[in-house]
C-alpha cells in the first residue's frame, strides 16, 4: 500500500491519537519496519482559513464524554447482563483462588468493559485504570449494578418492570407518599426522558416528565392551563447493593414488596416512614435474612424432632 499513500488527502490530528495508535503496534512487524520505537515528531501548523476551524472540532471531540447527556441506568444495567451472557457468565472468585486462574482472570477481563457502559465518566476513566488497589475499586463501583445484573432471569423481570413502574410514577416516593404530591410540577415539557442541571454535582440527570392533572389557581377555583407534568428522578443504585447478600429467593421477595408498596426504595427508613407502615430497603433486607434463619431453625428442630439420621 506504500505506493498508493501519496494518492490520498490527509487531515492533521490531535497527537495523542498518532501516540495510542503507534503504542498499540509496538512489538509489531509494522512498527519494527517504520520504527515506531524511534519515530521523531515534528511540528505542523495548519491556519484556520485553510482548514475552516477543523482543529476546534478535533478539541470539542475530545470533551464529548463530558458534555454528552447520562444514559439512563435501565440501559446501562440491560447492557451489562448483556456483556455478562456474553463473557459466559463470569463469576466473582470467593476465598482462595488457588488453581481457579482462569476464572479470576476471566473476572478481571469482565469488570472494566462493565464500567464502560455504566453511566458515569469517573467509572470509565477508574475502567482504565490497572493495579491491584484500582481492581478493588472496580469491583466496589459495580456492587450497586451485579445483584440485579447477574440475578436468575426471575429476579431480573421483576427489576425491570420495577424501573417501568418507577419512570411512570406508580410507585411510591422515598417520602412514602405519590410522587404527584412531593415533586415539583413543571409545566409545557415533553413526556418520557428528559435531562436536568444538577448545579450541586455540576452536570446533567436524567430525569421522566410523567403528565398529571393541572394545579389549580392560587384563590380560584378553575386549574392551570397547559399541559403538566411531574418529574421523577433516576432510583437510587445504591439501594441494590444491600440485595448482594441476598439470595435469588429473597431478591424476588423484596422487588415484590416495593411493586406492592409495602417497602420504599431508599436504602434507610424514617420515620415519616414508620408512621405509614413502610420499610426502607436495608430494613426490609434485615427481615428476610431473619426469615431465612427462622426457616432454617424451624427445619433443624424438624429434623431432631422426627429423629432423622444425621446422613440425611
Amino acid at each position: 500500500m506504500d505506493e498508493l499513500a501519496g494518492q490520498y488527502y490527509y487531515y492533521v490530528v490531535s497527537g495523542q491519537h498518532n501516540a495510542v495508535a503507534a503504542k498499540a503496534l509496538l512489538g509489531t512487524d509494522v512498527a519494527l519496519r517504520y520504527n515506531f520505537e524511534r519515530w521523531p515528531p515534528r511540528m505542523v501548523y495548519v491556519s484556520d482559513e485553510e482548514f475552516e476551524g477543523y482543529f476546534l472540532v478535533i478539541s470539542e471531540d475530545n470533551k464529548k464524554e463530558l458534555k454528552a447527556l447520562p444514559r439512563q441506568l435501565k440501559l446501562s444495567m440491560k447492557d451489562i447482563r448483556w456483556l455478562w451472557k456474553e463473557k459466559g457468565f463470569p463469576k466473582a472468585v470467593m476465598g482462595n483462588p488457588s488453581g481457579k486462574q482462569a476464572h479470576v482472570q476471566k473476572w478481571r477481563e469482565f469488570c472494566p468493559q462493565a464500567l464502560h457502559k455504566t453511566p458515569y465518566n469517573h467509572l470509565w476513566i477508574l475502567a482504565n485504570e490497572k493495579g491491584k488497589d484500582n481492581i478493588k475499586k472496580q469491583n466496589a463501583a459495580l456492587r450497586s449494578y451485579f445483584p440485579l445484573v447477574v440475578a436468575r432471569k426471575s429476579a431480573w423481570e421483576l427489576g425491570l418492570e420495577f424501573f417501568e413502574k418507577w419512570e411512570t410514577r406508580r410507585l411510591l416516593a422515598p417520602e412514602g407518599a405519590k410522587w404527584i404530591t412531593k415533586k415539583r410540577k413543571v409545566k409545557d415539557v415533553r413526556p418520557g426522558v428528559s435531562h436536568i442541571e444538577n448545579e450541586k454535582l455540576g452536570r446533567k440527570e436524567v430525569v421522566y416528565n410523567v403528565p398529571v392533572e393541572a394545579p389549580q389557581k392560587k384563590g380560584k377555583k378553575e386549574k392551570e392551563s397547559g399541559n403538566w407534568f411531574v418529574q421523577v428522578t433516576e432510583p437510587d443504585p445504591h439501594c441494590s447493593k444491600s440485595m448482594e447478600a441476598l439470595t435469588d429467593n429473597d431478591q424476588c421477595r423484596l422487588l415484590k414488596k416495593v411493586l406492592n408498596y409495602e417497602v420504599v426504595w431508599v436504602q434507610t427508613g424514617s420515620a415519616s416512614l414508620a408512621k405509614q407502615g413502610k420499610l426502607g430497603v436495608q430494613e426490609a433486607m434485615h427481615l428476610l435474612k431473619c426469615d431465612r434463619i427462622l426457616v432454617r431453625l424451624w427445619n433443624y428442630y424438624q429434623f431432631i424432632n422426627e429423629n432423622r439420621m444425621d446422613m440425611d
